[in-house]
Parts: structure tokens; sequence; C-alpha cells
């Protein structure tokens, strides 16, 4: 009877295990870098407001060591940066007629955020302010480091997980499995 409910349950288990939904990592920013030579590098970035949001972001800083290479700051069309040692804020400008229209909306993306420095590839840390689209309250939409998107394994790793303790359990009580 023992041997019947392990063997129900660890098929239960598997089961749940194959069946869940593969997890994946989204970040707000996506980052990549290009080698320009002499020990210079041009950083990219886009950033995506994710559609579960519910602030239209209107600041986003980087914080890293050193300075961008004079004149190499770009911002996409309406925004602006101020920069200087250790970091650049990007920020939306606001139409005299129009409001925040530059601002980025729920389930938008922007890129053309650039500069170009002689720090080295690594993670950069960043944050992104936002504004709630309906009351217009300001609060921290994002806040860390530049990886981009990476695949978490998770099913896969459980699957290992619960695979290996399941034989180890069976074979410390001993049970076979009967051909």
């Amino acid at each position: 009877m023992l041997r019947k409910s392990l063997l129900v349950s660890m098929s239960v288990g598997l089961m749940a295990l194959l069946f869940a939904p593969s997890a994946r990592a989204a970040p707000i920013v996506n980052a990549t870098v290009l080698d320009l030579g002499n020990g210079t590098w041009e950083y990219d970035y886009s950033l995506v407001n994710p559609a579960a949001s519910t602030e239209n972001v209107f600041d986003f800083g980087i914080y890293f060591e050193g300075t961008p290479v004079q004149d190499s700051v770009v911002s996409p069309t309406g925004w602006t940066a101020i920069f200087g040692l250790g970091f650049i804020d990007w920020f939306s400008t606001i139409d005299p007629d129009l409001g925040p229209i530059y601002d980025l909306a729920v389930s938008q993306s922007l890129g053309g955020f650039s500069f170009v420095s002689t720090v080295a590839p690594g993670p950069i840390t960043f944050s992104s302010l936002g504004a709630d689209a309906v009351t217009g309250e300001v609060g921290v939409t994002e806040y860390g480091q530049t990886t981009g998107p990476q695949e978490v394994p998770e099913p896969g790793s459980l699957l290992l997980m619960a695979s290996g303790l399941i034989t180890l359990v069976a074979r410390k009580r001993g049970f076979r499995i009967q051909r």
C-alpha cells in the first residue's frame, strides 16, 4: 500500500512539474554594448513598460564608475539628459500645450538611450521613475542592474531535483521498481 501511494504521489508531482508554465524574467531595461575599440564601448538601452504596470515612466537613470565620453549621450525624441561623474539621467519633456506626451505609457517600449564610455562592459545600476497613469502620483517603477532578459529554468530544475529526491527516498527505503 505504501509503495502504491509513493508511486501515485511521484506521478502526480511529476505531471504538475511537466505542465507548469515556464517562468521568464522580464526586466524593464534591456541593454546592448558595442566594443568601439580603443578602450571605448557604446551602451544602448531600451525601456519596456509592462502591461501589468500602472505607471507611465518619465525618468530613467543609470549609475556607473566614470563619465560618458563628451557629446556622446543620445536621447530619444521628447527626452533630454543630464549627466556627470557616475550618472546619466534621462527624462521626458513636457509639451506646453499637450502635457507629458513623451512619457513611456503602459504596454509601450522606447529605445534610443545611448552613450559612449571607457567603462568596461558589465552590470550597470539603473532606476526609473513613473507617475500613476490615473492619479499622477509619483513612485519608483524599477530599480536594478542591466542584465537583460534571462530564462529562469524553474520547471526543469524542479523536475530534476524532484526526480533525484524521489530516487534517494526510494533507495533509502529499499523500494525496487518491478519489471
